[in-house]
């Protein structure tokens, strides 16, 4: 009971909270890309936008495969029935913080690299990834806008550290960061009903029964790290740090404005195709993501012309010391929308358990979005980047939606 009459049920309902969780993740997102080029130079700016995304890299290998398959199959997680589920997944994460440990360690204190920081980084993404995704997946609402609210807490004083400092030692705030969120993931595991006592060994059966499914799933990290992050680093190989830190806050902001809204819409779609499938079956599911995939086609050129405006506007006016470069942005934009539309492909594939058909569309996108970017990078610099990107997700979401052709028992009536 929350205060009847007072405040109207649908505002409390569990799509309302998961709607009010994936809120709170977009607002930590949206700080960090708008506030971190004002608050670092460019040099810090580009350092961390080049060790973040090894992290994350990295955390796709390591338990990407594992992440995807709990989310799919999320509602079995908490099945009292099936409690090895639980000692298979939180064993292996187990394993996988004491190794990014040690790897640290080695790395920090034997070799002196400022990449040090991608195992622990590794392990804090895929913990915060593996609990919000299988919250989300199962509708658990309250739990869900809880864990937004307390992953909250390590963004905010990363921010507050680097806006403080008059002389900032980034490794040493990023390192705060990256071990108040490991705090946070292991703080709510902790709160969960998860028996931990009975968590001491591998379930082989089961991470093998996971392997099947996102197997394909690991392959598809790599392939989408290279397609859209890789460009970066050979920018920056030929570029002034100057101008790839410009390149680098006009893809971000490209993602403020459309991937990240799109994929705060598409986290709320993909749990709902799921609850459709589990009440009505999978031609219900299918019919659904077909109709949420024509009203995205139709919407598409009004985003485009909205996020140009604002992209271009919030550069020239808040980013005064970075070029405009108005081309580029545009082609950036018309990337990220390229993008998300392979997203609505990509949940048919998923649902019918064809993911091995995304690893081909991905690799072949990859590979073709590499190729360009080592001819275009150094002719055009960033022009060429944005290019390459734009072609690569083209060829990406083309090949899906050539895999998926839609049965006609899922067609909308």
């Amino acid at each position: 009971m929350c205060f009847p009459g007072l405040i109207p049920r649908r505002l409390v309902s569990p799509s309302a909270l998961i709607l009010y969780g994936r809120g709170i993740q977009f607002g930590l997102q949206l700080a960090l890309v708008v506030l971190l080029p004002r608050l670092l130079g460019p040099e810090d700016f580009v350092h961390y936008s080049l060790v973040t995304p090894l992290g994350y890299l990295l955390a796709s290998i390591v338990c990407g495969w594992i992440t995807g398959a709990l989310c799919r199959f999320a509602y079995d997680f908490f099945d009292p029935a099936k409690a090895h589920q639980q000692e298979a997944a939180v064993t292996y994460f187990a394993w996988v913080g004491v190794l990014s440990l040690l790897a640290f360690l080695a790395l920090r204190y034997g070799f002196e690299t400022p990449y040090a920081l991608v195992p622990p980084l590794l392990f804090s993404s895929s913990v915060k990834g593996a609990i919000l995704g299988v919250l989300n997946a199962t509708y658990r609402a309250r739990e869900f806008l809880f864990a937004n609210f307390a992953y909250a807490v390590p963004v905010a004083a990363f921010l507050y550290l680097c806006a403080t400092q008059a002389k900032p030692d980034f490794d040493r705030i990023l390192l705060v960061y990256i071990g108040l969120e490991s705090i946070v993931g292991l703080l709510l595991l902790a709160l969960s009903r998860i028996p931990f006592w009975r968590l001491h060994r591998f379930n082989a059966q089961t991470l093998r029964a996971y392997a099947v499914f996102g197997g394909p799933l690991l392959i598809n990290g790599i392939a989408n790290w290279f397609l859209s992050i890789s460009d970066r680093y050979l920018l920056a190989q030929s570029a002034t740090t100057e101008a790839t830190a410009n390149y680098v806050l006009s893809y971000q902001l490209g993602g403020s404005v459309i991937a990240y809204p799109a994929m705060f819409y598409l986290a709320i779609f993909a749990p709902r195709a799921l609850a459709v499938e589990q009440s009505s079956g999978i031609s219900a599911a299918m019919r659904y993501v077909y109709a949420q995939a024509r009203l995205f086609f139709l919407m598409s050129p009004v985003l485009l012309a909205v996020s140009a405006a604002v992209v271009l506007s919030f550069k020239a006016y808040f980013y005064p010391a970075y070029p405009l470069d108005a081309p580029t942005v545009l082609i950036i934009l018309s990337a990220q929308l390229v993008n998300v539309a392979g997203h609505f492909y990509y949940k048919e594939l998923e649902l019918t358990g064809r993911t091995l058909t995304t690893t081909r569309a991905l690799g072949v996108a990859a590979i073709v979005n590499l190729g360009i970017n080592v001819v275009a990078i150094p002719l055009l610099d960033a022009l060429g980047a944005a290019l390459a990107t734009l072609v690569g997700y083209a060829v990406f979401t083309g090949m899906m939606c050539a895999f998926c052709k839609p049965s006609a028992s899922w067609e909308a009536p």
